[in-house]
């Protein structure tokens, strides 16, 4: 008599659980007991298939009594015999299930394949790496898939160790390795070699940041020093993204102003220095010249880059004048840089990161630097902008002024009229605008009535003066669009003199009077800064009668933001205008 051939069944274990016999995928509802499915994927997963009853029985039901426990495995192995062959007469032995001497049961090897033992038994690494790529049974919370799962993780880094150096190709597997495992430093490290070996430097330092996140997040470590070259070595070949510059002009009027700054970062008891004048006085312009002398007598100037907005993040002010620093290294020290900080290179353009990155410890990073920094020479910082500091890039502001001792300091410019820094460590300053003589040297007009009247009406201010020699408001309107939505509005409103009824109008004009583009208060009538300002904000348009000529008290700007409504509910309340008398 022929013996009839066994159906082959396959047991599926990567990716999720699922059993096929004679090509038919057999359904949940088939299984008897939920015991059943759990004891062949124990079988499944162990190793050659095979596993001791005793221990089987304790690792599926290990709040059982031994007695118990031995009494489950047999009902469970009952109904995978049942549910595999149905048509299997009683008493009658099990093609799928053997019970073999020394009370170990095991798997048919011949009639049972399962995916993740071919997987380990592959020759090819790209095929072990292609099916190791799914998780073992994800989503399962079971004793027995402990150590199958050791094994499982530890046989994909090999494959993906085999597979470093194979070409482009093996690029793809690779990523969603790391994807299931992001904490895998053999399958990071295969994947950023051949990222590097292709050119693809960007992708590189995007590997590593997401797997320095995650093994930050977890364990709280940072990469090893082989993932950290390599991370070096592809920030040195990542283009530094360039921002648009305006076209030089002759540094005129602040050379005495200069000195008197450098005077007082030499003095050890001066740590801070504090730049404060008007918007437009040409603060950016200073610090920049300041950190070209400073350069020249051999200090670490860290001065403020575009790419990295003061305001973006509370440690925004100080992160811009490190991508400023590292924009102008060469590759080696970009390299370098990145290589020895990189939760600092994370964040920073300049070393192809993004400041929109969520990075922890940013002031213990920041501080490492600094003092690694301090080896090299005195260092200096240049902040831009800190009129809008929030408290925590402050206090990082202040713990950098204590550390830097007596070889570098501070200096911070800012556009407000109250000190940031009122410790007995740090000296304010305060920039005057430009004498005539040299507003016209700046702005290239001549001697005479021309160069008088752009001094008369800017008032020595080199932003102004730039507008009302060229009649153009645009570099006005640039620099204004830098404040907040309630200050544009603030200036907008008072140089139009036009009534407003939003409410943050009041506290738009408290802020503009603080930063400088607002003059007046405490009774009297508030005025934009400049006539140039008023020019380019609102630009004087013919019959527009009496309005145009109308200044609004401090009383009256307060009215405006509750002029919805009147005090009991009434009428809505109105501006009260005063009329200012015309010039000559």
């Amino acid at each position: 008599m022929t013996p009839v051939p066994t159906i082959p069944v396959v047991v599926r274990v990567l990716g999720g659980f699922r059993v096929e016999r004679g090509g038919r995928t057999v359904a949940e509802q088939d299984w008897q007991r939920p015991g059943a499915r759990r004891l062949l994927k124990a079988l499944a997963v162990s190793d050659g298939q095979r596993m001791d009853r005793r221990m089987l029985a304790a690792l599926l039901w290990p709040e059982a009594l031994p007695q118990a426990a031995d009494r489950n495995l047999r009902v469970a192995l009952h109904a995978v015999r049942r549910t595999l062959e149905p048509e299997l007469a009683a008493r009658a032995p099990s093609s799928y299930l053997h019970s073999q001497p020394g009370g170990m049961l095991a798997l048919d090897p011949c009639s049972v394949r399962v995916d993740y033992a071919e997987a380990l038994a592959a020759a090819l690494p790209e095929r072990t790496a292609r099916m190791l790529t799914h998780g073992l049974l994800p989503g399962e919370d079971e004793a027995f898939l402990r150590g199958p799962r050791r094994v499982h993780q530890a046989a994909r880094r090999r494959a993906a160790v085999a597979l470093a150096g194979s070409g482009p190709e093996a690029v793809g597997l690779l990523r969603d390795m790391l994807a299931v495992d992001p904490l895998a430093v053999d399958v990071c490290r295969a994947l950023m070699a051949e990222l590097l070996a292709s050119g693809r430097h960007t992708e590189a330092t995007e590997c590593f940041h997401t797997h320095r996140r995650e093994l930050a997040e977890i364990y709280g470590l940072e990469p090893d020093a082989h993932l950290r070259e390599l991370f070096g070595r592809a920030v040195a070949k990542t283009p530094v993204p360039q921002h648009r510059a305006d076209p030089p002009r002759e540094f005129v009027g602040r050379e005495a102003l200069l000195g008197t700054v450098c005077t007082l970062l030499r003095t050890p008891a001066t740590s801070v220095v504090e730049l404060t004048g008007d918007p437009g006085i040409g603060l950016t312009r200073l610090l920049n010249a300041l950190g070209d002398r400073l350069m020249d007598h051999e200090a670490v100037v860290l001065r403020s880059s575009e790419r990295v907005p003061a305001a973006h993040g509370p440690y925004g002010a100080v992160l811009a004048c490190v991508d400023g620093h590292a924009a102008r290294l060469d590759a080696a020290g970009r390299a370098t840089l990145a290589r020895d900080h990189p939760g600092i290179a994370a964040l920073l353009p300049g070393l192809g990161g993004r400041p929109d990155r969520a990075a922890p410890q940013v002031e213990t990073q920041v501080m490492a630097l600094a003092r690694d920094l301090a080896r090299k020479g005195p260092v200096v910082w240049l902040v831009d902008d800190t009129e809008h500091l929030p408290p925590a890039g402050h206090r990082l502001l202040v713990r950098l002024a204590r550390d830097q001792g007596a070889s570098g300091g501070i200096v911070v410019a800012h556009r407000g009229r109250r000190p940031l820094f009122p410790h007995g460590t740090a000296r304010s300053l305060r920039v005057p605008p430009l004498g005539e003589r040299d507003c016209a040297r700046f702005t290239g007009v001549g001697d005479g009535l021309s160069a008088a009247e752009v001094f008369r009406r800017s008032g020595g201010n080199p932003l102004w003066a730039l507008s009302a020699m060229t009649g153009d408001g645009e570099v006005v309107r640039r620099r204004l669009g830098r404040e907040s939505p309630d200050v544009r509005h603030a200036v907008e409103l008072i140089a139009r003199q036009s009534p407003d009824s939003a409410p943050g109008t009041l506290r738009g004009v408290d802020e503009a009077l603080r930063l400088g583009w607002v003059r007046g208060g405490r009774g009297r009538p508030y005025r934009v800064a400049s006539e140039v300002v008023r020019r380019a904000v609102a630009p004087v348009r013919r019959n527009t009668g009496h309005a145009a000529h109308m200044q609004y008290r401090p009383a009256d700007v307060a009215g405006a933001a509750a002029a919805r409504t009147g005090a009991d509910g009434s009428r809505p309340a109105r501006l009260r205008a005063t009329s200012v008398r015309r010039p000559g």
